[in-house]
């Protein structure tokens, strides 16, 4: 979660980036061993000094042989 924050964060601004703070974060669904996780995050407030920078995981089993099906978490 934090390397993601820091490439949006850094992409944005095009200098190096620190995360100040982390609010809590709740999984409605374990995320088992082996799962394909994908974090995306993306910037989505700005002031003079700061950003805020909102994430979202899905994650799947291989084991389902279906990827479409997926869980998904969503944090700003």
């Amino acid at each position: 979660m934090t390397k993601a924050a820091f490439v949006a964060a850094s992409r944005l601004c095009r200098k190096l980036a620190v995360l100040a703070s982390s609010e809590r974060l709740d999984f409605h669904h374990p995320v088992r061993v082996g799962a394909i996780v994908e974090a995306i995050a993306r910037v989505v407030a700005t002031g003079r000094s700061s950003m805020t920078v909102g994430f979202s995981f899905q994650w799947a089993r291989p084991q389902m042989r279906n990827l479409n099906v997926r869980k998904r978490c969503t944090i700003l």
